[in-house]
């Protein structure tokens, strides 16, 4: 698993709430850095941030990966603390089937949604 979140307390969170899961995961803050992590790791599903530091947008990573044979349906969780999403990355989200989790309040779902979907891929 890959998370890719530039908030530092947020990324150690999610890695401990991964592990206490039963997850391994691997981190990232930047979109240049899960590139990297993606292209010499195997990875079986990503939580992604939407608004990263320095401009980044996590879509911009998504839409890397699915440029990708081997993650063109890798599970991709997409986190937001915003309310709601801009239109244009709504769509963008959707077109590479990702799914939009809100802050904080969606941990339960989120780790609901990776044992689902980690489980399916067997």
């Amino acid at each position: 698993m890959l998370i890719v979140e530039d908030d530092v307390a947020v990324h150690d969170m999610l890695l401990r709430l991964l592990e206490f899961h039963g997850f391994r995961a691997a981190g990232a803050t930047t979109v240049a850095q899960a590139q990297a992590i993606a292209a010499t790791e195997s990875v079986d599903a990503v939580i992604l941030d939407l608004v990263l530091s320095h401009h980044e947008n996590g879509v911009d990573f998504l839409e890397w990966l699915r440029q990708h044979a081997q993650y063109s349906r890798t599970p991709v969780c997409v986190l937001t603390g915003l309310m709601t999403v801009p239109q244009a990355d709504e769509s963008r989200i959707r077109a590479a089937g990702a799914e939009v989790f809100h802050k904080p309040g969606a941990l339960d779902a989120l780790m609901a949604h990776l044992r689902d979907v980690t489980t399916d891929r067997g």
